[in-house]
């Protein structure tokens, strides 16, 4: 499975995800006497597969800093769309989920340029700023987020102990998030490679965020 597939099936997740917070938030079914939100469970594969593919970009881009910026952007592109579709108004008291991934992204690579001069620590201080910021910023999935994306980074060639850490955030934030551990079946099939690739693809991968936001928005009117 390449990293195209990885995408679609991240992306089609997080659309039926949001789909289903704003158009069926009462949505459920019963299941053994557990009471289930099918859309948003569907929606949990989405972030895990986000956060593994971030990873994989910082592992193979010319620029990490170029990286930084296109994320950057499409955060703050996004951000008018997240409030207007998820909240149906303008909003400081949550943030869209590309804040958490741009600051994730600085981590990561704050913890590589620290481990090359041999400093330990930097990386945990980038770490722990990370947190905070994304916390105090109250962006989707918060100082959580950071975590994921550092066991990502940290365990992506060990998908036992990512399995495991992805169930344990799940359980700790509760309602559907366990049911992100089956995010580890599409990353376990990826084989390393993009797949088809074109200028076209690359820029629907970051623009289907905002854009399908919008069109939810527009619909919710």
């Amino acid at each position: 499975m390449t990293s195209l597939w990885l995408k679609i099936i991240a992306v089609t997740s997080m659309i039926v995800d949001h789909i289903g917070a704003v158009f069926f938030p009462y949505y459920m079914v019963h299941i053994f006497g557990v009471t289930l939100y099918p859309l948003r469970t569907i929606g949990r594969l989405a972030f895990p597969i986000y956060c593994f593919l971030l990873i994989e970009g910082i592992c193979h881009t010319s620029n990490w800093k170029k990286y930084a910026i296109r994320l950057g952007v499409l955060a703050l592109i996004s951000e008018l769309p997240f409030d207007l579709a998820l909240f149906g108004r303008i909003t400081l008291q949550h943030q869209n989920v590309f804040f958490t991934l741009l600051f994730g992204l600085l981590a990561v690579q704050f913890d590589l340029i620290c481990k090359k001069k041999g400093n330990y620590i930097g990386g945990l201080i980038a770490f722990l700023a990370a947190c905070f910021v994304t916390e105090m910023g109250k962006t989707d999935y918060g100082a959580i987020g950071i975590v994921l994306i550092m066991m990502c980074y940290y365990w992506r060639k060990q998908l036992v102990l990512l399995a495991l850490g992805i169930l344990g955030i799940g359980f700790y934030v509760g309602m559907s998030q366990p049911f992100g551990v089956f995010a580890i079946v599409p990353i376990y099939f990826y084989n390393g490679k993009q797949g088809y690739r074109n200028k076209a693809i690359q820029l629907l991968w970051y623009w289907i965020y905002p854009i399908h936001l919008t069109v939810i928005a527009i619909m919710a009117l």
